[in-house]
């Protein structure tokens, strides 16, 4: 390729793979690594100026923990980049033999590698740094299959994963790697499409493969992608709370502070995660001695282990019965036939329920409740009847609104299942500590295909297509739209977090009906969390009714003259209670009669965007019933 002749194929890294080559005309001279795109990546004219343009990045940086590049160019329209040559594995392939053989690193190797890395990301950023008018540089691939662990017990980060602030691809944005990166993504990247990123969240990458080698394991492990990053959004960090008790004192913590959700929390910058860490690395020849060892045993391991089989695409264990097996329902409103995938949108419309009899491929009538693939999409609501819950409130939303009810949910910090009725129409909002944790509806156009044909993010007949093998992947759409190829998992997420809250905020727009708590039900096996503060939600779902013109009678037309005051004495619950920074601020201020034009003064958005966010804060403190004219 390009001067260079290929050896041989020595490893696939991300959407990489890598050849053993030589210099033409140089006989039995220097041996490079020559790397290039994967003939699926290769195919994306964006991959491949992404690719050239990481080999440009990194030419010019040179630091013992980093890979360094020799040379890079063009085969035709396809890039290539050559890299010194250095004996050894990454450590994705060493965690993997490590674990075959039920053995992890030392605390202190696991601490020296670490370090290394956080030294590499640091040298990408003060490169960065100290150059006049160049574009901001970072690193996005630190992942465990980029960082190279040589023979001699060296550790070099690779420049899979360099960007500028000129180039705005984000990680995961290729299928061919996706499955590589969830579990490296900082929550704030998978929250956002286009997330500020700083550098806490290579601090936070940095730390995620860090606490693999502590553990032996990944941190965000789950049986599924969308497990992945439902652990990654929520930086689920229990498996960390089990390991710590061997753990030198402070450890924990410092991860912790590292691998925090908020990149605001977060530590700031890798130099200062490096020494944060420095007080727990103290054997460093200890423990380059051991990575030279162990380097050395996986790296001969490697090359004589058989290659791995394929895995398995889903459902291939099914049996073809199972694959087209046609469902019978005797329901209320009269028989239904069908595959899996038109009596799912049955069950979750509410056409069948929990009662109803059914028959899979002609055998004996059960209730569909008994039917495991149907059970998991009923609502609750469902399982209510007959069922020990009785409930504990109810409300006209006519007369209440639903922001009272959701203030009042997180000032008690309520776990249930809050039953919305206007009409036919039903909704069901599942509660966690007062925050709201998922949303069910019985509309048809809030089922999740319908929500992605409407926003043309498929098309009807890619959803038809999807609907037709949904049987294949136990009934779940978003890997049916993966394994098709249609989606990939992180945008799966995200679509579905935009589904699920927009079902949730178009209740603030209901001006009738009712809402009943029913405390303890526990969602759906089905649910999808959203993993929102309560008081966001309560603020978005305030902004949403402001805008479809639906104030709060106690505000609507108030002047500017009139004067609001709390109401005394203030409610031990509400001074308890973690609300918004403007919502405590006006508590505070309305300790004596303030005019609402102070108030808007005081509370106003310094951009001018956020022409509501006085009007919210008085909202919420009404619902609250802590303020009176």
């Amino acid at each position: 390729m390009g001067p260079y002749t290929l050896l041989e194929r020595v490893a696939v890294r991300g959407r990489c793979e890598l050849f053993r080559a030589v210099r033409d005309g140089e006989g039995h001279g220097q041996t490079v690594v020559l790397s290039r795109l994967l003939l699926a990546s290769a195919a994306e004219e964006r991959a491949r100026e992404q690719f050239a343009r990481e080999a440009q990045l990194a030419a010019g940086l040179r630091h013992p923990n980093l890979m360094r590049v020799l040379d890079h160019g063009l085969q035709g329209d396809l890039p290539y980049v050559v890299l010194e040559a250095m004996d050894g594995l990454d450590l994705e392939r060493l965690n993997r033999c490590l674990r075959a053989q039920g053995r992890r690193l030392s605390l202190q190797a696991a601490l020296w590698i670490g370090g290394q890395l956080l030294l590499a990301i640091q040298a990408v950023r003060k490169k960065a740094g100290g150059q006049r008018r160049s574009p901001a540089l970072a690193h996005h691939g630190i992942r465990p299959w980029n960082v190279l662990i040589g023979l001699d017990g060296s550790a070099k980060l690779g420049i899979s994963g360099l960007r500028d602030d000129l180039d705005a691809v984000q990680p995961g944005a290729h299928p061919a790697n996706v499955a590589s990166e969830l579990a490296y993504l900082a929550p704030e990247e998978i929250l956002h499409e286009h997330p500020p990123r700083g550098e806490q969240a290579e601090v936070f990458s940095a730390a995620a493969v860090l606490a693999e080698l502590l553990l032996g394991r990944s941190l965000f492990e789950a049986a599924d992608d969308l497990g992945v990053l439902l652990a990654v959004r929520d930086a689920s960090l229990d498996p960390l709370g089990d390991e710590a008790t061997g753990w030198p004192e402070g450890l924990h913590d410092v991860l912790g502070r590292a691998l925090a959700r908020d990149p605001r929390e977060r530590t700031g910058t890798a130099q200062h995660l490096a020494q944060e860490l420095a007080p727990f690395t103290m054997c460093s020849d200890e423990a380059r001695a051991e990575l030279v060892r162990v380097a050395g045993e996986a790296y001969q391991a490697a090359d004589s282990e058989a290659p791995r089989p394929a895995p398995a695409s889903p459902g291939s264990g099914q049996s073809e019965r199972q694959r087209l097996s046609d469902y019978q329902v005797c329901a209320k409103g009269g028989q239904l036939q069908g595959g899996l995938s038109q009596i799912v949108a049955a069950v979750r419309t509410g056409a069948v329920d929990g009662g109803d009899r059914v028959s899979v491929d002609g055998e004996a009538f059960r209730r569909v409740e008994e039917v495991d693939e149907l059970a998991r999409h009923l609502p609750s609501s469902t399982q209510l009847r007959g069922a020990p819950f009785e409930p504990l409130a109810e409300h006209s939303i006519a007369d209440e609104g639903i922001p009272r009810v959701f203030a009042w949910n997180a000032i008690q910090g309520s776990d249930g299942l809050l039953l919305c009725e206007l009409g036919s129409v039903r909704k069901e909002v599942y509660f966690r500590a007062g925050a709201p944790q998922f949303v069910t509806s019985n509309l048809s156009s809030e089922l999740f295909g319908e929500y992605l044909v409407t926003r043309k993010v498929i098309s009807r007949a890619e959803l038809d297509m999807a609907l037709a093998v949904l049987p294949r992947y136990h009934g779940h759409l978003g890997d049916t739209l993966v394994a098709l190829g249609l989606l990939d998992p992180l945008e799966v997420f995200r679509h579905i977090a935009r589904q699920v809250r927009a079902k949730l905020l178009d209740l603030f727009a209901w001006t009738g009906g009712s809402a009943t708590f029913y405390p303890d039900v526990a969602p759906p096996a089905s649910a999808f969390p959203l993993g929102v503060d309560p008081w966001d939600a309560l603020n978005d779902g305030l902004e949403h009714r402001l805008s479809h013109g639906l104030p709060h009678p106690l505000i609507e037309g108030s002047e500017n003259q009139r004067e609001l005051v709390r109401i005394e004495p203030v409610r031990a619950q509400l001074l308890a209670a973690k609300l918004p920074q403007d919502v405590r601020l006006l508590l505070t201020l309305l300790e004596k009669p303030t005019r609402v034009g102070t108030i808007r003064e005081i509370l106003a958005d310094p951009t001018g965007r956020d022409a509501t966010r006085p009007l919210r804060a008085i909202w919420l403190l009404c619902c609250l019933d802590a303020v009176r004219w």
